[in-house]
């Protein structure tokens, strides 16, 4: 029922609709990256698939390919293995061999960027520029911004369910609470790529933290469950329709904040496409044009 909301959230998602009609490459990401997580969380953490578990290292790879800050997810995946199985997890031969996989494309990459641009890293150099001031606090606000008001209150209720990953942190470590370990990862896929953009990068668009809006859905998910659990006690139909206004009453909000945002944005590059009708009804076809606007 949790994934269900989840889904839901993201299918009404306005900066996930917003930048899947641009050219950006975050979507994209965002999916490879959900689908290894899912391969993670289904077929190596309660079922043991080799073929699938396969499958994780390769579309992590897809996902890194695509878009460079998918690494924060790998590190994610490597905390929580760490935490959950200490050491025992580099013994695993289907991991390894899903590693191996992964690596393969990325060395070809690697490899193509060196013959190509004189750098095995040449890519890294717009994601490594420094930026200077403190930490980018700033960046916590895109909880609120993600979800809006009602959604909000919804995810402040599902992040106090956590209450329950710290009080039993150590029968985690245990492997004694099976139910704590989809908590423990929601919480990393949240607190990894806050940390890195908050204290080393200590700069972002709100896209570029797309990569943590599943969980933060899985969290309202969570905080809708939890007031339907307490009113269904008191009625079924009252909660069913309850939890229905609340989930459409704020899939509105995020329609609303697309279109919005949809119309602000509409005319950003008319000047240039303008300036490229002129230039184009104005030159001949050998004619050089020099601009200094990326999109001419």
């Amino acid at each position: 029922k949790i994934a269900l909301i989840a889904s839901f959230i993201m299918s009404v998602f306005w900066l996930l609709i917003f930048n899947t009609t641009r050219v950006h490459t975050d979507a994209l990401a965002l999916f490879f990256y959900v689908l290894a997580i899912y391969l993670f969380f289904r077929y190596y953490i309660k079922e043991y698939k080799r073929k699938y578990i396969w499958l994780i290292g390769p579309i992590l790879a897809l996902s890194f390919l695509t878009r460079l800050s998918s690494i924060l997810i790998i590190i994610s995946i490597g905390i929580y293995l760490l935490f959950t199985e200490r050491l025992t997890f580099l013994k695993k031969k289907d991991l390894w061999i899903s590693a191996i996989l992964g690596m393969i494309p990325i060395v070809l990459y690697l490899i193509w960027n060196k013959v190509t641009f004189g750098s095995f890293l040449a890519f890294a150099k717009s994601y490594t520029q420094g930026f200077t001031g403190g930490p980018a606090w700033y960046i916590l606000k895109f909880f609120q911004l993600y979800t809006e008001w009602v959604y909000f209150i919804l995810f402040i209720i599902g992040v106090l369910t956590l209450y329950k990953l710290i009080i039993g942190f150590d029968l985690l470590l245990k492997n004694k609470e099976e139910s704590l370990k989809a908590d423990f990862f929601i919480l990393l896929w949240i607190l990894v790529p806050l940390i890195y953009f908050i204290f080393f990068q200590r700069a972002a668009e709100d896209r570029w933290l797309m990569i943590i809006a599943p969980a933060v859905f899985l969290l309202v998910g969570k905080g809708v469950m939890i007031i339907y659990d307490f009113l269904k006690k008191h009625n079924k139909y009252i909660a069913i329709g309850a939890i229905a206004l609340l989930l459409s009453y704020g899939a509105y909000l995020q329609l609303d904040h697309t279109k919005k945002i949809i119309d602000i944005k509409k005319d950003t590059y008319k000047q240039v496409r303008e300036a490229g009708l002129w230039i184009k009804e104005n030159s001949q076809p050998t004619d050089n044009v020099l601009a200094n606007n990326v999109y001419m």
